[in-house]
């Protein structure tokens, strides 16, 4: 009897136990946006999720989604070269409303016409 008390005390302690864990969890399940920051990183980076078969009424960034964005140097992102009309959007967002040539110095267009060749092998025209 004694042993049948103690494993119930311990059941009712470890459960409450994990219930006050998971009740202190922060809660991310909402998160699409992390911070990667610390262990030697002089800036932190940021991960957002992807957001997939959505309404376009439903979706929306919240404002420090678009501050992130607004202060990353860099922004990569996730296209799909298979569907040509996601390439073409992509392509259209991607285009300036100036050209290269305006908004780049003579030494500063053959450095990158040096670049692309080496990395993509296409000129600054073709692009």
């Amino acid at each position: 009897m004694k042993n049948i008390i103690k494993s119930i005390v311990v059941v009712v302690a470890l459960f409450l136990n994990v219930n006050v864990e998971a009740q202190n969890a922060p809660k991310l399940e909402n998160s699409l946006l992390w911070e990667v920051s610390g262990n030697g990183l002089s800036k932190p980076s940021y991960l957002y999720g992807t957001v997939h078969m959505i309404c376009s009424g439903d979706y929306f960034l919240t404002e420090k989604t678009k501050k992130a964005f607004e202060t990353s140097s860099k922004l990569v992102l996730e296209i799909n070269f298979a569907d040509p009309k996601e390439t073409l959007e992509m392509q259209k967002l991607a285009m300036g409303k100036e050209t290269l040539s305006k908004k780049l110095n003579p030494e500063q267009l053959a450095k990158l016409d040096v670049i692309l060749k080496r990395t993509s092998g296409m000129t600054v025209q073709q692009v």
